[in-house]
């Protein structure tokens, strides 16, 4: 059973993950969206996100999303 939940709970990840990117690559102006996040979370927590440039980066490495997802999970088809 718990290697049933242990795959579940990956393959719900890697869902929510490429989902993600697929909705937020609908979106034109990913740097606003990016910029209410920041301030939404100055706001609830009192200070910067600290992981804002990394945060940053990914918006812009995903401008193509099939592309960079292709990337992303190539090290995955090799495992058996």
């Amino acid at each position: 059973m718990l290697n049933f939940d242990l795959t579940k709970n990956y393959l719900d990840l890697i869902v929510t993950y490429v989902s993600l990117l697929i909705l937020l690559s609908k979106v034109d102006d990913r740097k606003t969206v990016l910029g209410l996040f920041t301030i939404a979370h100055e706001m609830v927590n009192g200070q910067a996100d600290a992981s804002f440039p990394r945060l940053g980066q990914m918006i812009i490495d995903y401008e193509n999303p099939m592309k960079k997802l292709i990337e992303d999970f190539t090290p995955h088809s090799k495992v058996r």
